[in-house]
């Protein structure tokens, strides 16, 4: 699951209550994001690109990584993120409101980072103009 320490204890007493699996989901996905973040950032790092600000406010919004002055969002997807419709279509809201305000928006999965990471790595270097 990816609980550590009082939060697996609390996890754990919770088996069975009403709400219990709903809880054990949120933390999975906490962690995963978390992990999905951070293996992101080190591709970045390696790679010597410019390094983003992290969880910034841009009109209203928190986006996951912002090259500000190039106007570049990058917002880490998978399915634990994106496994209803509800969170699809917000998603696309919130993408179609930040490009009508000249950001671009690009959706990278955990596939790409893990996979495809040379890939991932070119196509942010030239979205952030270091070719």
């Amino acid at each position: 699951m990816g609980s550590s320490g009082p939060d697996r204890l609390i996890l754990a007493r919770a088996r069975g209550q009403h709400g219990a699996v709903a809880v054990r989901r949120l933390a999975a996905v906490g962690v995963s994001r978390k992990v999905a973040e951070r293996r992101f950032l080190e591709l970045i790092r390696a790679a010597r690109l410019p390094e983003p600000e992290t969880n910034a406010r841009v009109h209203g919004y928190e986006v996951e990584f912002l090259w500000r002055d190039q106007r570049l969002i990058v917002e880490v997807d998978g399915h634990a993120f994106h496994s209803t419709r509800g969170s699809l279509d917000r998603d696309r809201r919130r993408d179609a409101d930040l490009s009508v305000r000249n950001h671009r928006v690009l959706r990278v999965t955990w596939r790409q980072i893990t996979t495809e990471p040379e890939a991932l790595v070119a196509t942010l270097a030239l979205a952030t103009g270091r070719p």
